[in-house]
């Protein structure tokens, strides 16, 4: 497997872990996701917002447009939506690299940060950045969801995603 290809496929692990997170978030009471608990962020639903946030803005940097703002200082909305915002993220995301060169994957992106510095990074490291970033957060939340009495977290590991592709049945 090539590191062109691998970043491909931790594209759609990551959809696929997002998807097992939100899906289990999904059926807990609305007001867990606003109760604050200790964390990088005060509570789940702010958790969320900002792997969004993230996901929107490396696709977008990858693209060329280098986005002035996070598009969660605008969001007051239900916990639905922001599910499906970090699942169309992700997901967007994922259908793109699929469909990318290896040379472009392997080639520089110029980008602004939100306050207008300029950057030029590889693609592979952008990659790698919010793909990572994505499944630190989503650690975060099984924690916080433990702390808030939420129980069977399900398994987001890159290697169920990996056994789960190659059988299956188990």
């Amino acid at each position: 497997m090539t590191l062109q290809s691998l970043l491909r496929d931790y594209a759609v692990y990551n959809h696929w872990a997002n998807q097992r997170i939100i899906d289990w978030m999904s059926d807990q009471p609305l007001e867990l996701m606003d109760r604050q608990t200790p964390s990088s962020f005060p509570t789940l639903r702010m958790t969320f917002l900002h792997i969004w946030d993230a996901q929107y803005l490396w696709f977008e940097r990858l693209q060329g447009v280098s986005p002035d703002a996070f598009p969660s200082k605008q969001y007051d909305g239900l916990i639905q939506d922001v599910f499906e915002g970090v699942l169309r993220s992700s997901e967007k995301l994922a259908q793109f690299l699929v469909q990318q060169s290896d040379d472009f994957i392997a080639g520089n992106v110029v980008y602004k940060t939100t306050s207008g510095k300029e950057f030029t990074h590889m693609a592979s490291e952008i990659i790698l950045t919010v793909l990572q970033h994505s499944t630190y957060h989503r650690g975060q939340i099984v924690t916080m969801g433990r702390s808030l009495g939420i129980a069977n977290p399900p398994q987001t590991d890159y290697i169920a995603y990996v056994r789960l592709k190659s059988d299956p049945v188990n």
